[in-house]
């Protein structure tokens, strides 16, 4: 059927891929590794809540690091480190834990049977988003992915820059598989994703916010924010573009 969505924006963590376990995982043993021994990782509530808030990488570093006299301060040499260390890591320890959630396959391929295009907007770093898409054969029907490190010094959401510097001219711009979006216009975008972060870029971009109520956001936090839509699992998607 035609659809008036010019374009679905997806969140990754939460909302396409079930990685909470991937990314607590990980997050436990970098903080277990790089910690002094008499010092304690964050706690599994530590960890969830950050995962709730949609954080970057850094942002979460930075809010599970201790604060206490008998760890060193987390300067930009030591945040570095911990991220590095995270990444080596959550290849190895957290990539095989990671599920997609239900419908994730038929959704992508009924927005591809309907022209409609559709990008990946993470906080997340973008390799791993991209080997993720790979190992699940879904990564030809995302046409673009925005994520930590690309493009460079793009703020993170829910800042909008991403979408003034990446998105919009991105599917505006004609290629040989398609034909650009002439005048794209926010408000025939749908931004589907779990948290608060998601749930603002759409607000901020003057687009229409899709809450993933099965995500990690939190819920109360989420539904105070008023999204146009909300929706329990993917498969309830295709019935709003």
């Amino acid at each position: 059927m035609p659809s008036s969505t010019g374009l679905v924006i997806f969140d990754f963590d939460g909302t396409l891929f079930d990685t909470h376990e991937s990314i607590a995982h990980t997050l436990s043993i970098t903080f277990s590794q790089l910690l002094p021994p008499d010092v304690p990782p964050p706690s599994e509530a530590a960890i969830a809540a950050s995962i709730s808030a949609g954080l970057s990488l850094p942002q979460t570093i930075k809010q599970l690091y201790p604060s206490s006299s008998s760890v060193p301060d987390l300067d930009p040499a030591l945040l570095d480190k911990f991220l590095t260390e995270y990444r080596l890591l959550y290849m190895t320890h957290g990539s095989p834990l990671i599920k997609p959630f239900a419908h994730v396959h038929e959704l992508l391929s009924d927005l591809q049977a309907q022209s409609v295009p559709c990008a990946i907007l993470s906080n997340k770093g973008i390799a791993a988003v991209r080997d993720i898409l790979i190992v699940n054969r879904i990564s030809s029907l995302v046409e673009l992915v925005v994520g930590d490190g690309e493009p460079a010094n793009c703020p993170r959401k829910p800042d909008p820059e991403s979408w003034n510097m990446a998105i919009k001219p991105t599917f505006e711009q004609s290629t040989p598989a398609r034909a650009g979006i002439v005048n794209l216009q926010a408000a025939n975008v749908l931004v589907v994703g779990d948290t608060e972060a998601d749930i603002k870029y759409a607000q901020n971009i003057g687009g229409r916010s899709v809450w993933c109520s099965y995500g990690y956001g939190e819920q109360e936090k989420c539904r105070q924010l008023k999204p146009d839509f909300i929706v329990g699992n993917l498969g309830e998607v295709s019935g709003l573009l």
